[in-house]
């Protein structure tokens, strides 16, 4: 191999070596290599196999060093080089991008939890009572009410119980406008429920206790006027415990028109479509129909709820399919068991339906198309407290005695009207209970007749559920702690009309809230 040979290799392997070092991190590194290429051109030019002169040309070419005149200029190798102060530069640079985006979606921070986290609510309650109801010796026999359908197994004895409810429920922000809702809840479900409430009764055996789907729906607000809403809903009316139980909740949907004509000027329209029960179509009894509860709502609030505020409200709840039919045809005698309703409590008229067959299977007698007003003002007298007046009066336009002779076939006649509701209320005190010291009280007198309303529904406390009852309520709470309370309520009923039966209940409670 001649001079020239030579002197390509040593190049070459100038340019191999500095090659990697290209991609090197430390300036070490360079030295060293600096250094042994250097030792091998030496070496070379040691062993006569590279001129002293080429050698130093070969030098300066790889120093970027200018060459000789007259030589011609060769490709210049450029190892790379990356400052310090620059390569830190580029790390911080990383690390904040980095961090940023970890921070922004919560999963850098030691105990934070994700950004979806910011859009659920968790609610609950538990409530523990103590109740004592106090029965008179002197209402007539129980087994007098069963025979009229009504649903009651005890009128003489008093009873004591302990009675547990609770609720745990989640509330997201899907999207702008979205939002979904669950809770679960004590108290039975399906065919032997209340719905009406969800207390459970304990006392058995020390058993888990029962619960159930209470809520679980999701909301849409297209705009701040229109809302729509489906599922397993809260009621979604604006009205007192007259006409529905406080712990109602409606399956169905809604859809409700808010405009705001003035910051104290807040009308608003309710409309709503509820199944109650949904029969199987079965060719063997065509006349099977299901059973829907429709309403509307026309309302209006003015004031402010920090202020003085003036609520309205005016409905109109039409139930279909939901009266009895009797079984009057001995070749099919069940044909109309499906009209009797799945629940009830006691107060509304009732007859059997089955003629031919089972007699205790019990239909309603009178059509339930409700006209119902409320009216309730509030008044603020400190910084906290309130003074509220309310008045609910309800009134069962369905009620037509000559439709109900018609309908039953003549087993009721001559059924007087007693279709009429009302309410009078006051309370006075804090509107929640948030602090040690909070506190409220209340009082009213109710009177519903027989067929002002649908006996399933309204609340179980008063007279222990039901219509055809008058009486009083007297009520309060005392905060003990934080979102935490006890609480005293007294009923007082007695029945309208028909045999005696008066009920006085004492229900003590301690509430908790989060």
């Amino acid at each position: 191999m001649g001079k020239g040979g030579f002197m390509r290799l040593g190049a070459a392997a100038l340019l191999m070596m500095c090659a990697p070092l290209a991609a090197a991190d430390e300036r070490q590194d360079l030295e060293t290599l600096r250094a042994t290429t250097l030792k091998l051109i030496q070496l070379l030019v040691s062993e006569g196999l590279l001129s002293q002169e080429k050698a130093n040309a070969l030098i300066r070419e790889a120093q970027g060093a200018p060459v000789a005149p007259g030589e011609k200029p060769k490709p210049v190798v450029r190892v790379p080089y990356v400052p310090e102060n620059v390569k830190q530069e580029i790390k911080d640079q990383l690390r904040e991008e980095v961090m940023a985006q970890a921070k922004a979606e919560r999963w850098a921070d030691p105990g934070r939890l994700p950004e979806w986290a910011d859009r659920v609510t968790i609610e609950g309650d538990v409530r523990l009572r103590a109740e004592s109801d106090k029965l008179d010796p002197n209402n007539a026999p129980a087994a007098f009410f069963q025979a009229q359908g009504q649903n009651i197994n005890n009128t003489t004895e008093d009873t004591e119980r302990l009675r547990l409810r609770a609720r745990l429920g989640f509330r997201a922000s899907v999207a702008e406008g979205v939002e979904t809702g669950f809770q679960l809840a004590t108290g039975s479900s399906g065919s032997t429920g209340n719905p009406t409430s969800v207390n459970n009764t304990l006392g058995d055996s020390f058993n888990r206790q029962s619960a159930g789907i209470d809520l679980a729906y999701v909301t849409w607000r297209p705009d701040y006027w229109l809302m729509l809403s489906g599922g397993r809903i809260r009621n979604p009316f604006f009205a007192s415990d007259l006409v529905w139980a406080p712990d109602l909740n409606f399956d169905g949907i809604v859809a409700s028109v808010r405009p705001l004509v003035r910051e104290d000027l807040r009308p608003y329209f309710t409309v709503g479509a509820f199944p109650l029960k949904y029969n199987e179509p079965d060719p063997t009894q065509p006349v099977r129909k299901n059973k829907w509860l429709y309403g509307t709502q026309l309302g209006l609030d003015y004031g402010r709820t920090e202020g003085t505020l003036l609520r309205l409200g005016a409905a109109y709840y039409d139930y279909h399919n939901i009266e009895g039919i009797p079984n009057t045809d001995p070749l099919n005698p069940n044909l109309y068991d499906w009209t009797a309703p799945q629940f009830r409590q006691r107060g509304n008229t009732l007859f059997p339906i089955n003629l031919f067959g089972n007699p205790t299977l019990f239909g309603l007698a009178s059509q339930f198309q409700i006209v119902n007003l409320t009216a309730e003002v509030g008044l603020r007298y400190d910084d906290l407290r309130r003074a509220s007046f309310l008045v609910d009066w309800a009134k069962n336009i369905g009620f037509d005695s000559n439709e109900i002779a018609q309908r039953t076939a003549g087993i009721v006649t001559d059924l007087p009207a007693k279709n009429v509701a009302v309410q009078y209320r006051a309370g006075f005190g804090h509107r929640l209970i948030e602090r040690w010291g909070d506190w409220f009280a209340y009082g009213a007198y109710k009177r519903v007749e027989a067929n002002a309303v649908l006996d399933a529904f309204v609340e179980g406390d008063f007279n222990l559920g039901g219509t055809n009852a008058k009486g009083w309520i007297l009520g309060g709470g005392y905060g003990v702690a934080r979102n935490s309370w006890i609480g005293l309520k007294y009923t007082t009923a007695n029945q309208i009309d028909g045999p005696p039966l008066a009920i006085d209940t004492l229900m003590l409670d301690f509430n908790a809230r989060f």
